[in-house]
């Protein structure tokens, strides 16, 4: 059993690490002074969120993105299908070892100075899967490039600039201004935009305005370009930077204007200065295993220094010797800190105290000052599900910091208040997940909005962007980036100043004469109600923009091209197709009949289908001919008829071997009745009398009916072929003779009933037997019976 209250008060075990999502137990607010914490309980989040409304108007997008595809985590999915396939293979090995040995072997083949090479099958199966491999230099759950954000604010003499991206391909650098009037508008007709490299996705942006010059940095994957910012708000490339490996941080100095360092997936650190001819670089070797090759590189306070980070340890250099780097803290070393799973995912500094650097790993955010050691004086549980990549903080007011942290999953933003009075900072609030954008989903769905499919996949899109305004003295509004390029806004307020002010103007305009204790209650309603209306006319708003750029973006036609040359190439070509078996009916329209080729079918169903729509008492239609082809091979048709003829056939010889079976018994039961000794007495008395009492020509027919009665044969049909005597007569001789031969039967079957019942048992027997050995032995039991009588 494991006890997971152990577990949140120190280091959790690798039981629990792999049962339990550890990233959802919450622990306590730690510091370093023990005394801040017991000073009062946890306090509530003192600000009341907004559900996050759309800033800019719908960005476009690609057709990918309108089928369902998430531009920022293209590369994760690929990659883990890459993986997956070759895991697949290599588990055709049943050891490890002989693994081992199939990828070394062919890793040597592959290395050797030889062009060609002979390998198995499987072999250049899996040499075709290693490339491939959709990014060498890339590994994780989540996209690293987009480190740092794609969304950023400036402000230029008193003007909020916010930076963001736009294009289908998010390869453009757009510069937005922005105005207060109650809350804060984008001043879309005075925007700039410009685009460095077409079709390349930009990963970060960042901006510094000082000395009067305003400089913006934008990141791509093997690019890192400089811009200017002029009064006009157009943009001009000053400096370009390439490499070979992929870029993943950028910072620009503040202490020297122009000047912006780099760092790539090889661990070099590269500083660039437009006065300079060449750049200063720096390589950072480590000696451990890291999960990953993501770095971040910032400037710091000291000008001649620079922090670069991985997801072990965070190093300083220092410019004037940047050869060499020393180790500026390291979160593993201190026991009881950091899990066993966790690394370090981003560093951001704090915007009270310049030598407070907050670091966030995979469960846990922690606050350091580089100037006490590697302790943290805070660590806050964070719940998020993955991984923090963006983070950025606020100063509402003197002495607090309200610090913002995001990952790439859509919509998880958790926010947390942190207090500065004196040296030693504390928390009294836990970390507040804000409204985010399913939150918003669900709320639109209330009014009926958003219902479009198109729609809510626009609003389940990954984060790119995190980024605060500069704050107002009643609201605070954070700025998110969806990957489509889609910015929202989420204002939060001060509870204390909801039943206030802003209620009191809004009751006024409403013409409310109440009491003002009454309208301080119900101000919350109020206010609510208002916010409501607002929410609902910017979610219509937005939709409707949403909904003409999805219908805009079907594929339209742009230039026509004569293809009648290639048609007629074609039609040319020596080349022609051979067809097989041709169809039966040939003509103009092959599905026409004639009304004769109709009549003509045999089927059983035909003639009531005919007759449904009257057939017979329409003319002939078709004046044409067709032509049946004929084949040497059997027809669906002519096989159904001699299927037909066979059974009908097999019916007729069954019923008559029926037939000649039941007279073959009738035969026998006749002739063992009539074989009797007693009937033959009765008989021959009767025949002396007749003899007796008929002319002479009559007695030739009785002597001639009794041989025919020696051979079972009926009187009736004797005395049809005999020739010579009346009719009358031949009358009244059938029917004594009937007479006294039914007498002679019924005696002979009342005294030989129990040979009769025998006779009729093996005569059962005999039917049903089928071998003509066992019919042979019945039929002697028979005769020998009937001869012993």
């Amino acid at each position: 059993m494991v006890d997971l209250y152990r577990d949140v008060l120190k280091k959790c075990d690798y039981v629990s690490l792999h049962k339990f999502p550890h990233y959802g137990m919450p622990g306590h607010i730690l510091h370093n002074n023990i005394e801040v914490e017991h000073e009062g309980s946890l306090r509530a989040f003192p600000f009341n969120c907004m559900h996050p409304l759309p800033f800019l108007p719908p960005a476009k997008v690609s057709r990918k993105v309108l089928e369902g595809e998430d531009p920022a985590t293209v590369l994760v999915k690929k990659k883990c299908l890459w993986k997956h396939k070759i895991s697949v293979h290599k588990s055709h090995y049943k050891t490890q070892k002989k693994q081992n040995m199939f990828c070394e072997s062919l890793q040597d083949l592959i290395s050797s100075n030889r062009k060609v090479h002979t390998v198995s099958h499987d072999a250049a199966y899996y040499v075709k899967l290693i490339a491939r491999n959709p990014d060498e230099e890339f590994d994780g759950t989540y996209n690293w490039y987009y480190g740092g954000g794609c969304l950023d604010q400036l402000e230029v003499d008193g003007q909020v600039l916010l930076l963001t991206t736009k294009g289908k391909k998010k390869d453009q650098l757009c510069v937005v201004p922005l105005e207060v009037k109650n809350y804060w508008q984008a001043s879309l007709p005075a925007a700039s935009s410009v685009q460095p490299i077409s079709g390349h996705t930009i990963h970060q942006l960042c901006g510094l305005y000082r000395q009067d010059k305003g400089f913006i940095g934008i990141r791509l994957r093997n690019v890192c370009q400089l811009y200017s910012l002029k009064p006009s708000l157009s943009l001009e490339s000053i400096h370009k930077a390439t490499s070979k490996h992929p870029f993943t941080g950028l910072d620009m100095s503040h202490h020297s204007p122009g000047t912006y360092c780099t760092v790539t997936t090889n661990r070099s650190v590269q500083e660039w200065d437009l006065n300079a001819w060449n750049c200063v670089t720096s390589q950072v070797t480590t000696e451990k295993h890291l999960a990953d090759k993501w770095c971040s590189v910032s400037y710091c306070t000291d000008p001649h220094m620079i922090r670069m980070t991985d997801r072990c340890c965070s190093y300083f250099l220092d410019k004037r010797n940047i050869r060499k780097s020393s180790l500026l803290l390291c979160p593993k070393k201190v026991p009881n800190i950091l899990e066993h799973c966790e690394d370090i995912s981003l560093v951001f500094q704090s915007c009270i105290l310049p030598h407070a650097l907050y670091v966030c790993t995979s469960h846990h955010v922690l606050l350091y000052d580089i100037r006490s050691g590697s302790k943290p004086l805070q660590r806050w549980t964070h719940l998020l599900c993955s991984t923090p990549l963006y983070g950025c903080t606020v100063a509402p007011s003197s002495g607090k910091e309200l610090v913002c942290i995001g990952n790439q999953e859509p919509g998880e933003i958790v926010t947390f208040l942190n207090t500065w009075e004196g040296k030693v900072p504390y928390c009294q609030v836990p970390p507040f997940a804000i409204p985010n954008l399913h939150d918003a989903l669900y709320s639109a769905h209330k009014y009926g909005l958003w219902l479009d499919p198109f729609t809510q996949q626009r609003c389940k899109l990954s984060l790119t962007g995190l980024v605060w305004l500069p704050p107002q003295a009643s609201k605070l509004t954070l700025l998110s980036q969806t990957s489509a390029g889609d910015v929202f806004s989420h204002i939060l307020k001060p509870r204390e100043f909801l039943g206030s002010s802003e209620i009191k103007e809004h009751s006024r305009s409403m013409g409310d004469s109440t009491n003002q204790n009454n309208n301080l209650n119900s101000g919350s309603e109020i206010m609510k109600d208002y916010l409501k209306k607002t929410e609902f006319r910017c979610m219509v708003n937005w939709e409707q923009q949403l909904l003409k750029k999805k219908a805009s973006a079907i594929l339209k036609l742009t230039r026509r091209k004569e293809m009648e040359h290639i048609y007629g190439r074609l039609q040319s070509c020596e080349y022609k197709q051979h067809h097989g078996r041709k169809r039966k009916i040939r003509g103009g329209n092959k599905w026409k009949m004639s009304k004769k080729v109709m009549e003509s079918c045999i089927d059983v169903l035909a003639p009531r289908m005919l007759g449904v729509w009257g057939i017979e008492e329409e003319p002939e239609w078709y004046e044409g001919q067709f032509v049946f082809q004929e084949h040497d091979s059997p027809t669906s048709h002519d096989k159904v008829q001699a299927w037909l003829t066979s059974v009908q056939n097999e019916d007729q010889n069954n019923v008559s071997h029926n037939g000649r079976e039941q007279e073959v018994r009738r035969s026998k039961k006749s002739q063992v009745a009539l074989n009797t000794p007693q009937s033959r007495k009765h008989s021959q008395i009767a025949i002396k009398g007749l003899h007796e009492t008929l002319p002479h020509g009559s007695q030739n027919i009785l002597t001639h009916s009794r041989k025919k009665f020696a051979t079972s044969t009926p009187l009736n049909s004797v005395s049809r072929h005999t020739e010579g005597p009346t009719k009358d007569i031949l009358q009244i001789l059938d029917l004594q003779v009937n007479d006294t031969f039914s007498q002679d039967i019924c005696v002979s079957q009342n005294e030989n009933i129990q040979q009769s019942r025998e006779l009729i048992q093996d005569e059962e027997c005999m039917i049903l037997s089928h071998t003509t050995s066992k019919m042979r032995k019945k039929d002697i039991k028979i005769n020998s019976t009937s001869a012993g009588f």
